[in-house]
């Protein structure tokens, strides 16, 4: 997580901020969370779950969305629904600089930190924008289902108004309608048992390998195994029948629920000892009932 982020006092001023105030405080609030997120990094391009914005800003999931079209219509940033992954098309100038000059030893960090993201349709047009001004020496991502990287500054219409200050500039041209992924429909809330049952008619996995909870996991050295065990009880938590005068919940991203009650520890199956995650009681109780149930699944078989 970074200490701090950088905002220049002419956002308020500038073309985005302008735009941005009309449409309303939702959009103002999630562009200043986005320059500030505690998942950022100085590129402006990084992993955002809506899930986690939803929650830190206060809006809720379908304020956050909202709030992330308007800064998305107005040239702000991109984002990415599949690797859930945001560009702040400006952010790197504003937080980094300009222009680098080749032994400035941040050219070798901001190639690190490009290096190491995630797969994404930004990572080609953020080179694209950025490579020349920090020498960077290597491009990634494929031209497939890439957006078109935003003109630097001083260059297309709108040329010359840099004063106001890099995160106050949209793109003079926003990425071409036609080379974005079409507007998804917002997915309907569901209970966990219809949501399981959905989408094991269309032959998905529940939490697939490639789930960003098993990045995370990763990331606080949380063993592999303690995911199943809390799969296991979100599972139970979620399927069982509602006490008496309650309703069951109903969300319309299953996956992103069970990521945040792993990040914020729901369950509560472990604790960090020391250097290293233990199970509580619960999460042994847990470990139990998934020994129990792989022993009579292959009893079965």
């Amino acid at each position: 997580m970074r200490e701090y982020a950088k905002l220049g006092p002419k956002f308020w001023q500038g073309n985005t901020g302008k735009a941005l105030r009309k449409r309303g405080a939702g959009a103002v609030v999630m562009a200043l969370y986005l320059m500030s997120s505690p998942h950022s990094n100085m590129l402006g391009l990084y992993s955002q779950p809506m899930m986690y914005a939803a929650y830190e800003t206060g809006l809720g999931l379908e304020g956050a969305s909202d709030a992330l079209r308007h800064c998305i219509e107005v040239g702000f940033c991109a984002y990415d629904e599949d690797s859930e992954m945001v560009w702040v098309f400006e952010m790197a100038k504003y937080q980094i600089a300009e222009e680098l000059l080749p032994k400035d030893n941040r050219c070798k960090g901001i190639q690190k930190d490009y290096d190491a993201l995630r797969e994404c349709p930004f990572l080609g047009p953020f080179f694209d924008r950025y490579g020349e001004a920090f020498h960077m020496t290597h491009r990634r991502g494929s031209e497939e289902g890439a957006i078109q990287a935003p003109p630097k500054p001083g260059t297309g219409a709108g040329a010359g108004t840099g004063a106001e200050g890099a995160q106050n500039q949209a793109p003079s041209e926003p990425p071409p309608s036609g080379t974005r992924k079409p507007k998804r429909q917002k997915a309907p809330e569901t209970t966990l048992a219809e949501w399981l049952a959905a989408i094991q008619a269309a032959g998905e996995k529940a939490i697939p390998n490639t789930d960003a909870v098993f990045g995370y996991a990763r990331d606080i050295g949380l063993p592999a195994e303690f995911l199943h065990y809390a799969w296991f009880e979100f599972k139970a938590r979620y399927t069982a029948d509602p006490v008496k005068g309650q309703r069951q919940k109903t969300y319309a991203d299953w996956r992103a629920v069970f990521r945040k009650a792993v990040r914020e520890g729901w369950l509560k199956l472990w604790y960090l000892d020391g250097q290293q995650y233990a199970l509580t009681a619960a999460g042994q109780q847990a470990q139990r009932a998934v020994q129990a149930q792989q022993q009579r699944e292959g009893g079965e078989a």
